[in-house]
């Protein structure tokens, strides 16, 4: 028994050391690196598991035994005193019947084994948690264990949760902020050799390489980090991540391919150091990007042998592929011009204009020409004035929303590209540039549409041109002295807007009957409608599953949606083979409407919500139990995926469980919408006979005037196209008050009407479940307790209400569900 008593000894000793070890372990851990998730690597390693369940095991033996040793069944027997030579007294009790002699031995050899396993479980958690301690260990251990799950996943087709990669960021940033050089550059070492083996990994495709989003996100939080710091010991590293090396590797791949989540992160990493006026590191992108355009895409002609591939010749799919995203890349760079312009970084500007690395000098991100200038400003014009949105989509600029960015980010984009006609017009090493009047250099349109095409856009050519010749602080840091019109007289040389009038004078084509003679093409005309009806039928149809089939007559309230859209077109563009020609003219009034009504539609259900709630994923299951909701019940989606294709194992178990049960109570597979603003990432819970009830109307007498026709008689869809030279002179008053900078005359009208009420009833029970995303700072996540039970809850604008006696015990809530489900969904251990 003595011996016995030390190796419980040894259990109740690891109570008192090794459990607190783990605690202090974990504590010192977040302090250590700030990172949750290296404490959740540590919380799942299988050395602290093990120990944790030798100790469990152990700690049940040794209740046993104890229980076991003070309570042996005696019949009959005497106590006898014997003292020994040595002078101890020893006590035997003899017992004629002991029934726990067999138990007691096999609880004493569990007891020795389980201590002896406790123990060396013991010693290899603390070898696991002195490679945890030491900085270098962890991240050689945390490489090797991203190299070993994620790549091999890759490998195989399958999707990884990169929380290695995840841990490791949080310790690199965290060293850069410490300023620990020796592990910030072992670690920089390191993930530049993972960015590369990341791209090297993926097969090539037609839309490049896309890198996951955590490691996006570390190149970001990395340019934050240098920002702040501002150290020049971090010069490489600002290499790789603001200068894009990471992203944009140079001279390792034959067919560089961007793709374009790579150039929306570029851009966002790009604007940051302009927004932080870092020019330094604006620089360091340009120098990379300069290299990228030159060696990666050199431009290809049809015919030419390959360099790289010596037996073949370019075709003309190649080259047009090739001249496709050398376009791309330059109009990224052009917007880069404009934020610059628009930040008034203009040191910036003259660094990027005199950068080269040749003789003579090449500049790969700047025009070679005036014909180039040209081209490019005319090609894309459609782009930047009929489809703005295009522009500040893919290239927003820091600080501006809404709708009167679009415009703005335009206006800069084209005003950098003034600029570098300044610069183009002006530059005396252009050897036709001074020997030849500028406008015998230039290659002129042919074609009426062309034609029309460079006449329409000179105008405002020539305002940004004004702009910037009016900027003398823009001329002083670019250290330009042509803003005078006497440099112009001493170089012999037309101002630039002389050069723009008598440029416009040669394009002019005074010939305009045909325009107004020739009838409207049909075919152009019913594009229109089809166009129109497809579109808004697209938002009818997209909410029907989620609308009520039954007619709500009492008790409820209205949201109308009563709009006509009207823009006005160039008449010549609806003709037979027409001239002139616009992107997207049959379907952008269409769209614009039904954007307009799809979010009226998206801000009846925000109104209609009478409480929210922000869940972890791990809770969904608990907070389904909770509401106690059945088959009279919708779920419905915003952004939450359920069909378990998830990228995380446990993730893919969280929403299994709640599928599970809510199959099980017969509520029905979630409807999948798209994530909308005020329903991000979230799911609406609601009784089906709360829907809302769509209903659309005939057209209002007051529209007469439009002579709209119908479209679609279910959804009451309205639109005409008017020639409105065959209008009344009042009728086109009033189009001249919405639109009248086009001569109306040679002009048509576009109109689409529609007239929709969405109903609901009062006072429905709603509510919404956000998704907790652990990375977004200061939201903090309900409990399960905080959520009550569907009909306890009223709408906000009531008045308050008690919630006592409306909790459910969340221990037995949680007993019900895993009780529900254990028998079909079985645990997924992760490494």
């Amino acid at each position: 028994m003595f011996q016995i008593l030390l190796f419980i000894g040894v259990i109740t000793g690891m109570i008192g050391f090794a459990y607190p070890l783990i605690l202090q372990v974990i504590t010192r851990l977040d302090d250590k690196y700030s990172s949750t998730h290296v404490v959740s690597l540590f919380d799942r390693e299988k050395e602290r598991n093990i120990f944790m369940w030798s100790f469990y095991v152990a700690l049940v033996l040794a209740g046993f035994w104890t229980f076991h040793d003070h309570n042996p069944s005696i019949k009959e027997g005497a106590f006898h005193i014997e003292v020994s030579t040595n002078g101890i007294i020893e006590g035997t009790l003899k017992a004629k019947e002991v029934s726990h002699n067999t138990i007691g031995w096999l609880l004493d050899v569990s007891i020795i084994i389980a201590v002896v396993f406790l123990v060396v479980a013991f010693f290899m958690m603390v070898k696991r948690i002195h490679v945890y301690y030491t900085p270098i260990k962890l991240v050689e251990y945390l490489f090797e264990k991203h190299k070993k799950y994620h790549h091999e996943k890759r490998k195989q087709g399958k999707e990884s949760n990169l929380e290695y990669f995840k841990a490791l960021s949080d310790i690199f940033i965290h060293s850069i902020q410490k300023k620990n050089r020796p592990l910030s550059d072992w670690l920089m070492k390191n993930f530049n050799e993972e960015f590369d083996r990341e791209r090297m990994n993926q097969e090539e495709n037609d839309w490049g390489t896309v890198f996951p989003d955590v490691y996006h996100e570390l190149i970001y939080q990395i340019i934050e980090e240098l920002i702040v710091l501002k150290d020049r010991k971090l010069l490489q590293l600002e290499k790789y991540t603001s200068g894009s090396i990471w992203l944009l590797r140079v001279g390792l791949y034959r067919e560089p391919r961007i793709s374009s989540n790579t150039f929306t992160h570029l851009w966002k990493n790009i604007s940051l150091a302009v927004e932080e006026k870092r020019d330094d590191l604006v620089m360091h992108h340009w120098i990379l990007a300069s290299e990228y355009m030159k060696y990666q895409l050199e431009e290809l002609l049809e015919g030419e042998w390959d360099r790289k591939k010596q037996d073949d010749q370019i075709n003309k799919k190649q080259a047009e592929e090739r001249n496709r995203r050398r376009s791309y890349f330059l109009q990224f760079h052009y917007a880069l011009g404009g934020l610059l312009l628009y930040q008034k970084r203009y040191d910036c500007l003259r660094r990027m204009f005199d950068y080269t690395t040749s003789e003579p000098r090449e500049y790969p991100l700047l025009p070679n020409s005036i014909d180039d200038i040209f081209d490019w400003y005319m090609k894309d014009r459609e782009v930047l004035f009929y489809d703005e949105m295009f522009v500040h989509r893919n290239f927003p600029f820091p600080s501006m929303e809404g709708v009167k960015a679009d415009g703005v980010v335009g206006k800069w984009v084209s005003r950098y590209i003034a600029l570098l006609f300044l610069r183009q017009y002006t530059l005396k090493t252009t050897p036709h540039m001074t020997t030849k009047a500028p406008l015998e250099n230039l290659t002129l349109p042919y074609g009426k549409r062309l034609l029309k095409v460079w006449l329409d856009g000179l105008d405002f050519f020539k305002d940004m041109l004004s702009e910037n010749l009016e900027d003398k602080e823009l001329f002083k840091a670019l250290d330009w002295s042509h803003s005078d019109k006497q440099w112009y007289i001493d170089n012999k040389r037309d101002y630039p807007l002389k050069y723009i009038d008598n440029l416009e004078t040669l394009l002019k084509d005074p010939e305009k009957n045909h325009v107004r003679n020739v009838p409207l093409d049909n075919e152009k005309l019913q594009s229109f409608y089809g166009s129109t009806k497809e579109n808004i039928e697209y938002v009818y149809k997209y909410f029907e599953e989620i609308s009520n089939k039954s007619e709500i007559t009492e008790n409820y309230q209205s949201y109308f949606f009563e709009e006509i859209k009207r823009k006005v077109f160039e008449r010549e563009s609806y003709l037979p083979e027409s001239t002139t020609h616009y992107m997207y003219r049959d379907s952008i009034l269409g769209n614009w409407i039904a954007k307009d009504f799809y979010e009226e539609i998206v801000k009846s259900f925000v109104s209609n919500i009478s409480e929210s709630y922000l869940i972890k994923k791990a809770d969904f299951d608990l907070v389904f139990a909770r509401l106690n909701i059945d088959s009279e019940y919708m779920i419905i989606s915003f952004g939450v995926d359920f069909s378990c294709d998830m990228a995380s194992d446990e993730g893919e178990l969280f929403y299994r469980i709640a599928n599970k049960w809510l199959e099980k109570n017969g509520v029905g597979k979630p409807i999948k919408l798209t994530s909308e603003r005020g329903l991000e990432n979230s799911i609406l819970i609601l009784k089906k006979s709360d829907l809302p009830q769509i209903i659309a109307y005939e057209i209002d007498d007051k529209y007469k005037d439009y002579n709209l026709k119908c479209l679609d008689e279910t959804y009451h869809i309205y639109a005409s196209i008017l020639d409105l030279q065959k209008t009344s002179k009042d009728f086109k008053k009033k189009v001249g008050q919405f639109d009248g900078h086009m001569d109306l005359d040679l002009s048509v009208l576009q109109s689409i009407f529609l007239n929709t009420e969405i109903r609901w009833k009062k006072n429905i029970d709603m509510i919404q479940i956000k998704v907790y995303e652990e990375y977004l700072e200061g939201e903090v996540p309900n409990k399960v307790n905080d959520v009550l039970p569907l009909k306890k809850l009223k709408p906000k604008y009531e008045t308050s209400y008690s919630i006592h006696n409306a909790f459910m015990d969340e221990e037995i809530v949680q007993k019900q569900v895993f009780d529900d489900i254990n028998e079909d969904v079985q645990p997924i251990v992760s490494d």
